[in-house]
């Protein structure tokens, strides 16, 4: 099955803050396949990556939607 766009945005709408890895999880998809639709969204200037990190784990980069954006583009 093919992720589409509107998958991909109901589950960052749902998991704002989930990283790439979890979402490929939570999806049901392959990490490259999520990679490449995130990716899609970063360059439409849908999505944003916002860094994070705690003493104990390693920075991550997460995903954020921006409303205006998904407005705009008539999401």
């Amino acid at each position: 099955m093919r992720l589409t766009k509107q998958q991909l945005l109901a589950a960052l709408a749902r998991m704002p803050f989930a990283d790439t890895l979890e979402l490929a999880v939570i999806l049901g998809e392959a990490y490259a396949t999520v990679h490449r639709a995130l990716t899609g969204l970063l360059a439409d200037g849908i999505a944003a990556r916002v860094n994070h990190g705690t003493v104990h784990l390693c920075v991550a980069c997460q995903m954020e939607l921006w409303p205006r954006r998904l407005e705009a583009q008539g999401l």
